[in-house]
């Protein structure tokens, strides 16, 4: 276990060397940097990337990372590390810690053959359907009036041209992360899409975009729809990971139980008030 946290930091070490064009702000000679705030964007469960925010947007961010920072300084003076509550929650992440890296471990070590994986794909074909889909393309923007002025550009556009000409705006204007792939979010089932934009993008004929800009709480988006797609077998290769996985996953779990009645056969447990102790 040492091993592993001198392992740990080594890491941090390594990963915490930074260039001053990465410093977005210092507190008290500590710096804070862009990587630190696409991380926080990252925990926020956001679809915004860093270098897409607006320059209020992004001092709205580093305000959020210097409070924590002064939060941190100001626990770190309260001396919260030397209390024995900070100690009993450091020993259970490392005990939480230890028991997953070892679960990882067996799962691992599990090995499922090839001809089990294809027999379960063979005898459950059904559940290899993937259902109707969209391929579907956005560019998010932060005002309606943007949305609109593209959505100008796009509509008298049709075919190449217009898969064309979306996508380079897409890539140079989105503000969705999504911009670096042409505003591409891959092929969705009506679940997958879920909101309310997704539903609008549902409904929409291939080969068109959205006449309004719909918006959402990241911003207003213009949908174009690329194409739709039948329902169709997912092929046993690209099902073959996710069946051995859940094939390996199954084995590990009747693994554990008997593994858990010889540990608790093995060990000296007592259970006050219960009788039958083991030994």
């Amino acid at each position: 276990m040492h091993s592993l946290f001198k392992q740990a930091i080594v890491f941090i070490c390594i990963f915490a060397h930074v260039n001053a064009n990465d410093i977005i702000a210092t507190v008290n000679g500590k710096s804070i940097t862009s990587e630190d705030a696409k991380q926080f964007l990252a925990s926020s469960n956001t679809n915004l990337e860093y270098s897409s925010l607006t320059k209020e947007q992004k001092l709205a961010v580093t305000e959020r990372l210097i409070e924590r920072e002064l939060f941190a300084e100001a626990a770190a003076k309260a001396k919260i590390e030397q209390t024995p509550q900070f100690a009993n929650e450091l020993e259970k992440l490392k005990k939480e810690l230890m028991i997953n890296l070892w679960i990882k471990m067996q799962i691992d070590s599990m090995i499922i053959s090839d001809g089990e994986a294809r027999e379960i794909y063979n005898s459950n074909k059904a559940k290899f359907i993937e259902p109707s889909r969209i391929k579907v393309r956005h560019i998010v923007v932060h005002t309606k009036e943007e949305a609109n002025s593209i959505i100008a550009a796009l509509k008298l556009l049709k075919g190449d041209m217009l898969k064309r000409t979306f996508i380079a705006i897409a890539t140079n204007n989105s503000i969705d992360v999504s911009r670096e792939r042409g505003g591409d979010l891959g092929e969705l089932s009506k679940e997958q899409l879920g909101s309310d934009v997704g539903q609008i993008a549902w409904n929409l004929n291939a080969g068109t975009i959205s006449m309004q800009p719909i918006q959402s709480p990241i911003g207003y988006h213009v949908i174009y729809v690329e194409q739709k797609l039948k329902p169709r077998t997912i092929p046993y290769e690209k099902a073959k990971k996710d069946i051995i996985a859940s094939l390996k996953q199954k084995q590990f779990n009747l693994y554990l139980t008997q593994l858990a009645k010889e540990f608790k056969r093995t060990a000296k447990i007592t259970i006050p008030g219960k009788t039958n102790q083991n030994q």
